[in-house]
């Protein structure tokens, strides 16, 4: 499975453009499950239900919120900054990491994302050394 690229300040700007011109919401879904309704009982999208399985409405009325919540969550974790705690742990694990015999980057480097609770890649995963 290929790993997917992240999503550009452009790609992000471009998706919250199309949320912000869309239907205020929130959505919902018609009892029978073919119509998408808009806050003011209005019919926003007829759909074809083929089994009652298929929650395809419910899926895009919930999208109307569910996206700009992901994408506020998508600039929340960009914009994080370590905490003092975060910040002293990973200090530590440098300090002690790097004192080990044979330590290289790589050692001091998993030694901090493991202080600080990161998921190290898969073995044999390459950095991508295109991107900081």
């Amino acid at each position: 499975m290929t790993t997917p690229k992240p999503l550009t300040e452009q790609q992000l700007a471009e998706i919250e453009a199309r949320t912000n011109a869309a239907t205020p919401g929130p959505w919902t879904v018609s009892e029978d499950y073919s119509d998408v309704i808009t806050p003011d009982g209005g019919q926003l999208a007829s759909y074809w239900n083929p089994t009652s399985e298929t929650r395809n409405g419910e899926f895009i009325a919930a999208a109307r919120t569910d996206v700009p919540a992901l994408l506020a969550e998508v600039r929340r974790l960009r914009a994080r900054s370590l905490t003092e705690n975060e910040y002293s742990a990973a200090w530590h694990a440098v300090e002690g990491a790097a004192g080990e015999e044979g330590a290289d980057p790589g050692t001091v480097l998993h030694a901090v994302l493991d202080r600080l609770g990161i998921t190290v890649p898969a073995a044999g995963a390459q950095p991508d050394t295109a991107t900081p």
